[in-house]
């Protein structure tokens, strides 16, 4: 009897001090090993143990090696494939089917009205552990103001954070907020420079809508042919973006979408904006864009052009707009290869909420959509 208790209590020692040093480590094991192993010991428990602390340090080693890799990897001699976009429903499917799950979401800024919707202009932040985002020592890129600054005064307040905002269309100029924020008057854009936008009156409680007018975007993205064998080729889209509305698939008229106000307002290219604030080597905790469609702009530069300007990234925060556009099929087309191009470099879809504005949404095919998406992609490593 004793020296069955014995044998129990080493048992339990084991498991115990292989728990603690999990949960020290970086690898994560699931309660089923633990319990195999627990069980196993009542037969040869040094054996089984042995054997299964090596398959750990094999499985460890390999994916640190793999991590390595792709932090060395260079982004843009990649290929990524991108499947053909043969039904807007894969794209809606796509944007409303995390991919990924966050053990600790916490909900950054916005701003309650006495209406439905209640709350409009927060965002989602994944804080889970593998992301280390530490108070005190985060840095975050707030691309998007419009009247609301709480989501950049909450990650000042609550998590120390150093918040760099951008907005050139809301007549304030460059300043320091607080001494954790400071705001720019200047956009993201495809070029460095000024560009004309015709900014669309809205109601003040359901934010401004934001639509570039002059710009010539060219991308090129990559898709895949549905052939047996699958192969990539290039395809360049040149897309000029107006603010009209698509009658067919948008509860808004034109009408709805004036009086304009015509700007002319400074841009910068994401890796201007990375040198004129000497972050260029520096971790982004995390890169929120609201920018009203201005995220095409963003995507077609930074992910045709400077790619590796993402491995400093740890999640992005965006809003994406498609519908309030007569060229929204094309818009889908390429958010779909820029979409792709993000899980090809490791961002996966942690979370996704339709635009809670009412008057946004319309129905597609039996199914209620909206012109805009909040979304946030999370890089899937040990931070």
């Amino acid at each position: 009897m004793a020296r069955h208790f014995s044998f129990k209590l080493l048992s339990t020692v084991i498991c115990v001090g292989v728990m603690y040093y999990v949960t020290l480590s970086d690898d994560v094991v699931s309660v089923g090993e633990v319990t195999s192993l627990l069980s196993s010991q009542q037969q040869q428990p040094m054996l089984d143990f042995s054997r299964w602390w090596t398959r750990r340090s094999i499985r460890k080693h390999t994916h640190t090696q793999q991590q390595q890799h792709q932090e060395e990897e260079d982004w843009g001699s990649m290929k990524c494939e991108v499947p053909e976009l043969t039904s807007p429903h894969l794209i809606y499917d796509y944007i409303t089917q995390p991919q990924i799950k966050c053990d600790k979401p916490v909900m950054v800024g916005g701003q309650l009205l006495t209406h439905p919707p209640y709350m409009v202009g927060e965002k989602w932040v994944c804080m889970g552990t593998q992301y280390n985002i530490t108070p005190g020592d985060c840095v975050v890129l707030s691309f998007g103001i419009e009247n609301d600054f709480s989501f950049d005064d909450d990650m000042d307040k609550r998590f120390n954070c150093k918040v760099y905002a951008f907005d050139p269309t809301i007549n304030l100029t460059t300043h320091q907020r607080s001494p954790n924020i400071k705001f720019h008057n200047l956009g993201i854009g495809y070029t460095d420079g000024s560009i004309q936008i015709r900014k669309i009156k809205t109601n003040p409680d359901l934010r401004t809508h934001i639509t570039p007018t002059t710009t010539t975007i060219n991308t090129t993205t990559t898709t895949t042919t549905t052939t047996a064998t699958t192969t990539t080729t290039s395809q360049n889209h040149s897309n000029t973006i107006t603010a009209e509305a698509e009658s067919s698939s948008s509860s808004l008229s034109s009408s709805s979408l004036s009086p304009y106000i015509m700007m002319k307002v400074p841009v910068a290219r994401y890796t201007t904006i990375l040198d004129l604030l000497h972050l260029q080597n520096r971790t982004i905790d995390y890169l929120k864009m609201d920018v009203e469609s201005s995220e095409l702009a963003f995507f077609s530069d930074v992910l045709s052009k400077t790619p590796n300007l993402l491995k400093n990234v740890k999640q992005i925060g965006m809003e994406i707009h498609m519908s309030i556009r007569p060229d929204v099929g094309l818009v889908r087309e390429r958010l779909w290869a820029y979409f792709h191009h993000l899980d090809c470099y490791g961002f996966k879809l942690v979370f996704s909420e339709i635009n809670p504005v009412k008057t946004l949404r319309f129905n597609f095919r039996d199914k209620e959509r909206s012109c805009c998406y909040e979304m946030v992609w999370a890089r899937q490593r040990q931070w």
